[in-house]
Order: C-alpha cells, then structure tokens, then sequence
C-alpha cells in the first residue's frame, strides 16, 4: 500500500522534471512544420494553458485533501491518515503549474532552442 501511494509523488516528480528538461511527450507535427517565430508564439501559448489547467486543478485536489482529512479516512492496511497521500494530488499541480510557466517565459524569451521541443532561434 505505501509503495503505491509513493508512486504517486514519485511520478509528480518525474512529471515536473520531464516538463523542466522538455522531455515529456508530445505531438509535434505541427510544430516541425512551422517557422521558428511561429512555432515559439503556440509553444508559448501551450506552456500557458497547461500552466492554467494545472493551476487550476489544484483548487479541487486542495478541497480532496481537506476533504480526506475531514472524513478522517485511513488506509487500510498500515492506518495512517490518507490526506498525507492524497497532498500528492495539489502538490503535483502546482509544482507543474510553476514548471509549465516557467516553460512559457522561457519560450517566449526565446531562450528554448537547445532543449527538445524548443523553438528554433
């Protein structure tokens, strides 16, 4: 049971580093196909918009929590509070929020082009 609620901070962690490191997956034909200049303006705007999603969905997943905690849910097998876990959910979120518009600033300054997914300068 621990190991699977560990596996939920490990993988927002590795979230936040694939999105910091622009390694994270993507359909990106349309960008091949677009000039440099174009191709910065949508990676901005996408860095945007998951930057708002993300920040976004930390509101709901901060009431969960509350909620968990409310509820006083444990878990089953080794009883601990499961609002320790589920703080994972908002943690993740903002985390990514912060990466995602950091990844937008980045690109609209144009100082992406070495990182994969950059724009070209």
């Amino acid at each position: 049971e621990l190991s699977k609620h560990l596996m939920v901070w490990v993988m927002g962690a590795g979230a936040s580093v694939a999105v910091k490191q622009r390694r994270h997956m993507a359909v990106d034909a349309l960008l091949l196909a677009l000039p440099p200049g174009a191709k910065r303006a949508l990676l901005t705007f996408v860095w945007a918009i998951c930057c708002v999603i993300c920040g976004a969905s930390a509101f709901p997943a901060v009431a969960y929590v509350a909620q968990a905690r409310r509820y006083g849910m444990t878990s089953e097998a080794l009883g601990f509070p499961m609002w320790y876990a589920y703080t994972a959910l908002p943690f993740t979120a903002v985390l990514l929020c912060v990466r995602f518009a950091l990844a937008a600033v980045e690109e609209a300054k144009g100082g992406a082009a070495d990182a994969p997914g950059g724009a070209a300068k």
